[in-house]
């Protein structure tokens, strides 16, 4: 951000590649979200292995070093310890859970809901309660200071410190119990159950505020730990925010500013991921304002400003439309430079006998476990010979019959990179070759703790360009968002791959706040400026309001579709546009230098009326997301505006007439 905001003091013309990118990556800078606790790459699990690996050694040397290293240490434990004690009490009560997941909390929130229940349910007098809630939030752990009165937050500093050490449970409610009933005694007439309830979520508030506060300690003492141990700071929701210089550049969140914790746990079985975020500004207003941000505060003209992407015109894309007119679209020198695209169904059998003769399928299914078998089997039954006129030959071998000889290499798409180390796996011992022969994974440049099982097997995704010098190498396997764009994998001038597989059909991550933070801030972009009100004042008042509620809505603690059949018309369009620029920027790979690609859809959730997984005659919307696609492309080719049906030609006329022969056959 330091370098956005030089650039804009300084240069006289910038070009922003990839600008519906751009837009996303503004976006999360000023909404940052980290996963704390989770099954899967969640920052304080790793820290605590660092921790562990570095500090608990024999004769532990580290502790006792500097007073600064052991309060960060503290704070760490802190961290840790109320971090298990929350994760117990949700895993003990589902109506704790339920709690927990309809809104972003953090301890003060959870407090003051508990004291807005019993004013408003039981009316009750909750002054003192309050009073309480503003000296824990202070010092959960309590004060040090003596001479002074016990303030009323005595008893919770006591009910934190008998948690943390582990003390009887039902010893500690009883104790939660007895000071509520000394902050709001019209609570001892409530009945048991009722209490109980109470008393849970208020321990639960308390183990957030401990969470709370131990984290920041930990990061502002970060420094001192730093220069003893080697530790990874996770994906930077919480270490890096924007400069506040840069953050007076754009307008504050519609929500207003927001910071705290979600717990998303969909299936509602006690295994969820506790999340932290912090939402700050509408971070994609700064690409439409580079060129006059300094004008109002400092009189300064920015630079001229040219924003470019082949996707960023995607109406209805939260992510990627951008809320400008296109002003020129860059056609290719010669209309036969333009690559064709050919779209095939690639449906695999259910070997299961109890499948009743369907298709297998990925998408849909909650289990990751059960993902990764689908895969499995897909890439076994495309890779598996049968003996043809004395020639052994597998689906592989057909397709590559189809390709020039220097671009007989398939993309195989998938979900994660934990899915392309097992199809990797699955495929090359299924072409009984040894690894790094004839079949490659995607990792990421920095890998972290992946257990990587043939770690030369695999390339790095900022050297995907060298795939063709690998020798020998067919198949390259990765994750769809880790391959959409900004890659060119060539052969001298032409696309190096010839054929895609997606065996999955994409969605959204479950619960992936950053579409949350999107959606609302691309209603933010279109409202803002069609609000009729009569002052400020009043447009300030709509426009929070209205956020509150499209926060709420498109909040994943209150997502209430989780499935893409389940969505209504408005709904699945927003999705439809986002998911065909993914898919379309993925094929781009293929068709650099004009080339043909050779489009497969693998997993049966592209046409689960055709595959059997949903009854009907035919496919809709609903059943199949590639209607949708030939659906949205069509109107938009069609549209009464010439320069906008141009705009989506020349973007997706190739796409388009794909996807119609395809649903035709």
């Amino acid at each position: 951000m330091r370098f956005i905001e030089l650039v804009m003091w300084s240069a006289d013309v910038v070009l922003v590649d990839e600008a519906d990118m751009v837009q996303v990556q503004f976006d999360d800078r000023f909404a940052q979200t980290e996963v704390l606790i989770g099954r899967s790459d969640s920052w304080l699990d790793r820290l605590y292995t660092q921790v562990a690996r570095q500090v608990y050694r024999p004769g532990r040397p580290l502790v006792g070093r500097s007073r600064e290293f052991d309060r960060w240490l503290t704070a760490q434990n802190n961290a840790q310890r109320a971090a298990d004690c929350l994760l117990r009490l949700v895993r003990d009560d589902d109506r704790l859970r339920h709690w927990l997941r309809t809104t972003y909390f953090n301890g003060r929130r959870l407090l003051q809901r508990i004291a807005y229940y019993l004013e408003q349910t039981h009316s009750c007098d909750t002054a003192r309660f309050l009073e309480a809630t503003a000296q824990i939030a202070d010092h959960p752990m309590g004060s040090a200071r003596r001479g002074q009165q016990a303030p009323l937050s005595a008893s919770w500093v006591e009910i934190i410190q008998l948690e943390l050490l582990g003390s009887e449970r039902e010893e500690i409610l009883d104790l939660v119990i007895d000071s509520l009933g000394t902050l709001v005694p019209e609570t001892r007439r409530l009945n048991r159950q009722v209490r109980d309830t109470i008393a849970t979520q208020l321990l639960a508030a308390l183990m957030v505020t401990v969470l709370d506060q131990s984290l920041h300690s930990l990061i502002a003492a970060w420094p001192s730990a730093g220069e003893v141990l080697d530790l990874d700071k996770g994906g930077g929701g919480l270490f890096y925010p924007p400069s506040e210089s840069v953050t007076r550049l754009i307008p504050e969140a519609p929500t207003g500013a927001i910071l705290g914790f979600q717990y998303y746990d969909p299936q509602d079985t006690g295994q969820g991921e506790l999340r932290f975020f912090r939402l700050r500004g509408l971070g994609r207003a700064l690409l439409y304002h580079m060129h006059d941000a300094f004008g109002e505060s400092d009189g300064i003209a920015g630079p001229h400003v040219l924003l470019t992407s082949g996707t960023s015109w995607a109406p209805g894309s939260w992510r990627y439309h951008l809320d400008k007119a296109p002003d020129y679209a860059l056609l290719p020198g010669r209309p036969d430079q333009t690559g064709q695209t050919r779209c095939l169904f690639t449906f695999v059998p259910d070997p299961d006998p109890r499948a009743g003769g369907k298709f297998l399928h990925v998408s849909g299914k909650p289990a990751p476990q059960d993902r990764i078998n689908a895969l499995v089997a897909m890439v076994r039954a495309l890779a598996k010979r049968s003996t043809v006129g004395g020639v052994a030959r597998n689906q592989f071998d057909l397709e590559f019959a189809h390709l020039p000889a220097h671009r007989r290499r398939a993309l195989l798409v998938v979900g994660s990179y934990e899915e392309a180390e097992h199809v990797e796996h699955a495929l090359a011992d299924a072409l009984g070759v040894e690894a790094g022969e004839a079949v490659v994974a995607l990792i990421p440049d920095t890998d972290g703790d992946l257990q990587l099982r043939r770690p030369q097997a695999k390339l790095r995704r900022s050297n995907l360009a060298r795939l063709p010098e690998m020798e020998g190498i067919q198949f390259l396997i990765a994750p769809l968002q880790a391959i959409e764009r900004g890659h060119n994998i060539l052969v001298g001038q032409e696309a190096a791959i010839g054929s895609i597989y997606f065996l999955t059909r994409p969605m959204p991550v479950p619960g992936d706040l950053n579409v949350a933070i999107q959606k609302l801030n691309a209603w933010a972009m279109r409202a803002a400026p069609t609000c009729e009100v009569a002052t400020i004042g009043e447009a300030g008042v709509w426009l929070r309001s209205e956020a509150d509620k499209r926060w709420r809505d498109a909040s994943p603690a209150n997502d209430r579709k989780g499935t893409y059949r389940e969505l209504d018309d408005t709904e699945r369009s927003g999705l439809l546009w986002t998911q065909l620029v993914l898919v379309w920027q993925c094929i781009g790979r293929l068709l650099r230098g004009g080339v043909p690609a050779r489009v497969h859809f693998v997993d049966a959730k592209w046409a689960e009326v055709r595959t059997g997984l949903m009854p009907g005659t035919e496919e809709t919307e609903a059943s199949s997301m590639l209607v949708g696609f030939a659906r949205l492309l069509r109107t938009a080719m069609a549209d009464p505006d010439p320069a906008q049906a141009a705009v989506a030609q020349a973007l997706y006329g190739s796409f388009a007439q794909a996807l119609d022969l395809l649903l035709e056959s």
